[in-house]
């Protein structure tokens, strides 16, 4: 259930930036951690077996509860309903609640006869103000889901944080920024751009900060992953410049090994408190290193590391061009190429493919 690799990109970040409404929105992580440990103390479980859906309007469902209530969808929550029926939930959205409801009856029903009665659903409910209120079911899981609570995670990066000072949320356009948190997902990027590693293709430059971005989800919609790189400078639109990706850990919620999951943990606590020196002997070497005697030598390198000719060939014009302080030909230089190229890609999968490319790059110098 544990993977290795890299789980983010240098636009991670201003993807939350962009897009998170205000209310999903902290300024501090004393703040994120206190919005988790509310939504943890509201929420609860309740193994079930599904019986029925049952419409309140025009436009409104609910979820039977073996108690005689009912529970209000999340829109997260009713996808994933959808999902354990074989249901298309884009479609049934469109449709009267009542239609959608007899639709989705005759798929619990279908399943039901064939499902285990000693493996129930599991529903994860969250309590409203008003005790007179219907709960709101947040997530449908198996048995097999093993959840971990992001105030679980937030406690335990505040214990760091207390430890590190110079760690902290990044400055936005508008005030610190980096901290999201919805009843979906948890994000949170933290950078330390005191301790700054040199940069041995700019000994005139401020150097390189680093960064980590953690992502966890209670209900189901992503893993739990922490990613640690290297970067020379960011904006405040959060895209990271000069993003070098050093290591990534993502966890899925299945099994009693994501219980876990704080077994990583000592090791990056580890990488907190490091000297700069382990990663300047990486860049260094990276700087030194060639990946070819000639220009045809090093595009012939990289494509058989992945890279198309084109892609290989305009990194390679790319660190020739700006990276005054590397040799083109070197790893170092050559991730800088990459990087560029990315920055300049018109799709995201593009540039998130030229980013794991020459992640690949900086392993090899490793």
């Amino acid at each position: 259930m544990l993977e290795t690799g890299r789980f983010v990109s240098a636009y991670s970040a201003h993807r939350e930036w962009a897009t998170r409404p205000p209310d999903e929105c902290y300024d501090s992580v004393p703040a994120l951690h206190a919005a988790a440990t509310r939504m943890a103390a509201a929420s609860f479980e309740l193994s079930t077996t599904l019986t029925s859906v049952v419409p309140i309007d025009a436009h409104t469902l609910t979820l039977a509860l073996p108690n005689g209530s009912r529970a209000l969808f999340s829109h997260w929550a009713f996808g994933q309903l959808c999902a354990t029926v074989t249901a298309p939930a884009r479609y049934l959205r469109t449709l009267p609640a009542h239609v959608t409801a007899q639709a989705l009856n005759h798929s619990i029903t279908c399943r039901a006869r064939d499902s285990d009665p000693d493996r129930p659903d599991v529903l994860y409910l969250t309590r409203t103000d008003d005790d007179q209120a219907r709960p709101q079911l947040r997530a449908l899981t198996s048995q097999r889901y093993a959840r971990v609570l992001n105030a679980s995670i937030t406690a335990r990066v505040l214990t760091w944080l207390d430890a590190r000072r110079s760690w902290r949320l990044p400055e936005g356009t508008w005030g610190p920024t980096g901290a999201y948190l919805s009843d979906r997902d948890m994000f949170l990027f933290l950078i330390d751009e005191e301790r700054r590693i040199d940069d041995p293709s700019d000994p005139a430059g401020p150097g390189l900060a680093r960064g980590l971005i953690l992502r966890n989800s209670e209900v189901g919609a992503a893993p739990l992953t922490l990613d640690l790189f290297l970067y020379r400078y960011r904006c405040g639109n959060q895209i990271i410049w000069g993003f070098q990706h050093l290591a990534g850990v993502r966890i899925r919620h299945v099994g009693a090994r994501v219980e876990r999951w704080d077994g990583v943990l000592p090791a990056i606590t580890a990488w907190f408190d490091s000297a700069t020196d382990p990663e300047r002997t990486v860049l260094t070497s990276a700087l030194r290193y060639r990946l070819g005697s000639t220009r045809e030598e090093v595009v012939s390198t990289l494509v058989e590391k992945g890279f198309t000719r084109h892609q290989a060939t305009n990194a390679y014009a790319l660190a020739e061009r700006y990276e005054t302080g590397a040799d083109p030909r070197s790893i170092w230089g050559l991730l800088q190429g990459a990087t560029r190229l990315a920055q300049h890609a018109s799709h995201q999968d593009a540039r998130y493919e030229l980013d794991r490319l020459a992640a690949g790059l900086l392993r090899a110098a490793a």
